[in-house]
């Protein structure tokens, strides 16, 4: 969980957490904090195998400034970048590429629930309908349950 997103003690998580903890299970925290701007560039310069780690720093600028460093959001961004062609791989130069201005015009979701959100509403209106559904009857649902509604 994200301390910062599940804040409140009264919320079930850390209900079901205080009892769990009350058992013999044993639970260990550990906190993870947002990438770098250089966590970032050396999962791009890895990842996209270019000759020196300086040739991805630009990029790992603009998706640590678009995304503060969260790694949820550092991941989708870089997928929604493939998905939109933004970012692609030049057969003719035998390298990655991508255009810095136009990178810098694209907005980043704030934070999960606004990336889930809006993946959602890029979903076909039967599918959204049926999330729709199921939310109203908890976090699981049998298809037969949902065909009934």
């Amino acid at each position: 969980y994200r301390e910062n997103e599940v804040s409140n003690n009264d919320h079930p998580f850390f209900s079901h957490l205080r009892e769990l903890r009350m058992t013999s299970i044993s639970i260990t925290d550990i906190k993870i904090g947002n990438m770098t701007r250089s966590d970032i560039n050396k999962i791009l310069f890895a990842v996209i195998g270019m000759s020196e780690l300086s040739q991805t720093e630009l990029l790992a600028d603009i998706i640590y400034r678009k995304t503060g460093g969260n790694a949820l959001l550092v991941n989708q961004f870089i997928k929604y970048l493939w998905d939109d062609g933004l970012l692609w791989f030049s057969f003719r130069h035998r390298c990655w590429k991508w255009d810095t201005k136009t990178l810098e015009s694209k907005d980043v979701f704030k934070n999960a629930a606004d990336l889930i959100s809006q993946k959602i509403l890029f979903l076909p209106t039967d599918i959204q309908l049926a999330l729709k559904k199921m939310a109203c009857i908890g976090s699981q649902c049998d298809i037969t349950i949902l065909l009934l509604i």
